[in-house]
């Protein structure tokens, strides 16, 4: 919370924005918890590959893993959306117990060392990485689908141009409008 000022400041507007109501206490205070959850959610992904069966079955609950199921016996594949909520990683430990393969769009970490650590991590957690932004990214999400699979995308990621503005908490927002299209295509 306190070493990463601009993070910090961006947490600060956006609980203001979602939680107008309360006072600038509570807002500072539910910031830390983030930045507190964030790190638990790191060191959690971290140790994952790690943990035994019984921590596994401690630590990630599938929900509405039928509803996932029968999606995936129409054999189109499926794209489930998500954000970053918590571990959003170990819905793939979750979904990798359950016999489910996830293949993520993710965008490319600037420090090529992290990159290629949280790649190879993701990999032992049962993850397979797509990188965003070219031609072949998209070719191979249509692959992931048309095997049958799933394919994870988050959506609130940062968008600077492109994709599709919408209001959000009052606000404009750029969401990315290829996840809908891929769908509604396939």
């Amino acid at each position: 919370y306190y070493a990463v000022a601009r993070d910090r400041h961006l947490s600060l507007e956006n609980l203001r924005n979602a939680y107008p109501e309360l006072s600038n206490g509570e807002v500072r205070k539910r910031a830390r918890r983030v930045f507190r959850n964030l790190l638990t959610n790191i060191f959690d992904v971290a140790r994952a590959p790690r943990w035994t069966a019984a921590e596994r079955e401690a630590s990630v609950r599938i929900e509405g893993k039928a509803n996932l199921d029968e999606a995936l016996r129409q054999g189109s594949g499926v794209i489930l959306f998500g954000g970053h909520q918590g571990a959003w990683e170990l819905v793939a430990v979750g979904l990798a117990d359950a016999g489910i393969r996830l293949t993520s769009v993710a965008r490319t970490i600037r420090e090529p060392r992290l990159e290629a650590w949280l790649v190879e991590h993701r990999r032992t957690l049962g993850i397979a990485t797509l990188r965003t932004g070219t031609l072949e990214s998209a070719r191979d999400a249509r692959r992931v689908l048309a095997r049958g699979e799933v394919l994870g995308i988050l959506l609130d990621h940062r968008l600077r141009k492109g994709g599709v503005v919408a209001e959000f908490f009052g606000r404009p927002a750029r969401f990315p409008a290829g996840p809908a299209r891929l769908a509604l295509r396939l």
